[in-house]
């Protein structure tokens, strides 16, 4: 991924995928609904009755193996590596050998001394809660001048966390025998999960309308949508990145540059206030641009279009901090006069961003586009000549105002 990601997660592709079948949905030879876990059993009825409320009046007079049947746990009325991690019995695990069904908390503190740890496997629909209520989310004290921005706040959101362990656990691929990690600190929880990352990148999954086309688990997956224990297949990153956008807090890192391990890193505390002040001041600010100005934060690199996204923004707000906050990373040209194709784009970038500009902003827009050696005169000219080849032979822009104080829009 490109958000603090060293790599785009090596390993399987998509395709080589598509041909190895789908390990959660194979049936557990041998195994029965004995051997499952009672008490998940009954979380797993009350929890598919709130997701399906429809079904609530009718779930009682179900037997077991209807219910696993509906709520897509068993396969032709057998028992499968799904059931067995989500309902089965801690001492069923050996029925998916020599798949690992665990997950292990650690707490350390910031030298990696431990404090204390935990490890547990299914049922996984009451264990991963059980990981969760160990995770310790203390209330988080912001700098003083930012306490009337975002008042009381946690360590980390309870959504997120859960979103996170859920996926891992959703899309760990079992047949490498490993274990899901959960390592908590007092600045960050770190978690891991194996198996290679089976979409392109993060920022696809962010910014695509429809759910990915493969699933590594897709029987399990399915099986913890109709158990309430995630949104629909897909949804779960972006509504982690825009948690931790609104709560001000740094953007999760995710760390694909090791072979069939992915990282997921929640930060506990904030890197840079004025980081904060901009989500604070740009309420509706785009996802996108949240991930920019993160990577600002962390030294990370700004790939071509996100310099460009910062570079079409203006901040009207506490301007010369925020511009000094992005100047060094956008790097905008000085000398380099660029020809009229690029100056048309970005003035059509500026209006999707902004939907209308005035002539001085676009003036403005397109100062250090162009060559020093330009004088003022000569660079109104070239805006004016632009914007007349945009609206008239173009037909790209329109003016919506007058001839005196126009008023740029996209046609």
């Amino acid at each position: 991924m490109e958000l603090k990601v060293s790599g785009t997660g090596s390993g399987q592709s998509g395709d080589s995928f598509r041909h190895q079948g789908d390990w959660s949905s194979q049936i557990c030879a041998g195994a029965s609904i004995k051997d499952l876990d009672r008490v998940a059993l009954e979380k797993a009825r009350r929890e598919f009755a709130k997701k399906f409320p429809q079904y609530a009046k009718y779930i009682d007079y179900w037997d077991d193996q209807r219910f696993l049947s509906k709520a897509k746990l068993s396969k032709q009325g057998k028992i499968t590596n799904t059931s067995i991690l989500l309902l089965g019995k801690n001492e069923s695990e050996h029925f998916i050998g020599p798949a690992v069904a665990k997950i292990s908390w650690i707490h350390h503190d910031d030298k990696t001394i431990g404090k204390d740890y935990a490890h547990l496997g299914p049922p996984l629909i009451l264990h991963a809660q059980s990981i969760l209520d160990k995770i310790q989310n203390a209330p988080y004290r912001f700098p003083d001048d930012l306490i009337p921005l975002v008042g009381e706040a946690q360590k980390f959101d309870p959504m997120v966390i859960r979103k996170v362990l859920y996926n891992c656990i959703a899309h760990q691929d079992y047949t490498l025998g490993g274990r899901i990690n959960v390592v908590e600190t007092d600045r960050e929880l770190i978690f891991t999960n194996l198996g290679s990352f089976i979409p392109k990148s993060v920022e696809a999954i962010i910014n695509q309308d429809a759910p990915p086309e493969y699933y590594r688990n897709k029987f399990l997956a399915e099986a913890m949508v109709n158990l309430n224990m995630i949104d629909t297949i897909g949804s779960g990153i972006k509504k982690v990145f825009l948690s931790q956008k609104k709560r001000l807090f740094p953007m999760p890192d995710y760390d694909l540059s090791e072979k069939n391990r992915i990282k997921v890193r929640i930060y506990a505390r904030i890197l840079n206030p004025t980081f904060c002040r901009i989500l604070a001041a740009y309420p509706d600010m785009s996802l996108n641009m949240a991930i920019a100005l993160d990577k600002i934060q962390k030294g990370i690199d700004l790939t071509k279009r996100e310099q460009r996204l910062l570079e079409l923004h203006t901040f009207s707000k506490n301007e010369t901090e925020f511009t000094e906050y992005v100047s060094e990373a956008i790097g905008k040209p000085k000398i380099k006069s660029f020809d009229n194709a690029y100056l048309k784009q970005v003035i059509i970038d500026y209006l999707r961003l902004h939907n209308s500009a005035t002539r001085k902003e676009i003036n403005l827009l397109l100062t250090d586009f162009f060559s020093n050696k330009l004088g003022e005169e000569q660079k109104r000219n070239k805006v004016k000549n632009l914007l007349y080849a945009m609206s008239r032979r173009d037909a790209s822009i329109k003016n919506e105002g007058s001839n005196k104080k126009p008023v740029w829009i996209l046609c």
